[in-house]
């Protein structure tokens, strides 16, 4: 089936090497091919692309009552209109990238699975639970002259800040919050940061969710759970929870989850994020970036 068609409207027959990126449109395409056109959406002469990988050329042209065509406007004020064949919108195996990373799935409205990475990983060390980078990452030199893992590859960074944002505010509002108490708390680019944890293995974002309507409340909140690796966070709870039970039948003191300092490339694990299970969904639908944790009481569970 072809992926996505991208229309940019402009005289020029050719687009220069910033022009992709100018439009917006980095990580959409890993290998670009176009078509110049006289006549696109919107009747405007311009330029189709598409990642190559996504379909063959032939499927590059302007096909108006074969295809179905949404226009943005970026924040410099240039239109892109993205377009599908109507009888054939894409699917994840039309968008994945060549070298997708692990994860867990996730199906979206149109029923189609689509395969979330996790970002930060959970291990549990010396008795204790550390979140850790679980993108790829550079190598630096220690004191030590040793080669160790850094921050996250270039590509990954500005989410990464992102994800360290989230749990930042996270952990921030828990402080605030009396235990066992539902935490509100505010974060306005949760939006751009679990669109950008699914376009990690796949050529899609706002633009192309918004169009085809697949980005729901439930499927954000499906993607921040994976990418936070929030399944082995509360499995390691319940598994301290359930050993604190036992061991009180001898004791009144029992040993109860706590979390080191993690390393300054990784998330900064506290009490909250490793005594806590994350419930993290939408309190109303037309505030975007307020969400709720609910932190249960490990020793009653």
């Amino acid at each position: 089936m072809p992926g996505f068609l991208y229309f940019i409207p402009t005289p020029a027959k050719t687009l220069g090497p910033r022009a992709i990126a100018d439009a917006g449109l980095g990580y959409a395409i890993d290998r670009k091919m176009i078509q110049p056109v006289t006549v696109g959406p919107g009747g405007q002469p311009g330029i189709l692309v598409a990642d190559e990988s996504a379909m063959d050329r032939s499927a590059l042209k302007y096909r108006p009552t074969d295809q179905t065509w949404r226009t943005f406007t970026r924040d410099n004020g240039q239109t892109i209109s993205v377009g599908w064949y109507t009888d054939e919108p894409p699917t994840p195996q039309d968008l994945v990238r060549r070298q997708p990373l692990p994860g867990l799935p996730v199906t979206l409205p149109d029923g189609h699975v689509y395969q979330v990475p996790i970002a930060r990983r959970f291990a549990e060390f010396e008795g204790r639970l550390v979140g850790l980078c679980a993108l790829p990452q550079s190598l630096a030199r220690d004191g030590s002259g040793v080669w160790v893992p850094s921050a996250p590859i270039a590509r990954y960074a500005r989410l990464w800040d992102m994800l360290q944002g989230y749990l930042a505010a996270r952990e921030e509002a828990s402080t605030q919050t009396a235990e066992g108490d539902v935490i509100y708390f505010r974060y306005e680019p949760i939006n751009d940061l679990a669109i950008g944890v699914l376009g990690i293995n796949y050529r899609i974002g706002a633009d192309e969710l918004e169009a085809l309507g697949l980005w729901t409340q439930d499927v954000r909140a499906q993607v921040l759970r994976i990418a936070l690796d929030e399944e082995t966070r509360e499995a390691w709870i319940k598994k301290k929870a359930a050993d604190f039970l036992l061991l009180s039948g001898d004791s009144s003191d029992g040993p109860e989850p706590s979390t080191p300092a993690a390393p300054a490339i990784t998330p900064q694990p506290s009490a909250s994020s490793t005594s806590g299970s994350t419930d993290c969904t939408d309190d109303t639908p037309d505030n975007p970036g307020h969400v709720t944790f609910t932190p249960p009481n490990p020793a009653q569970v």
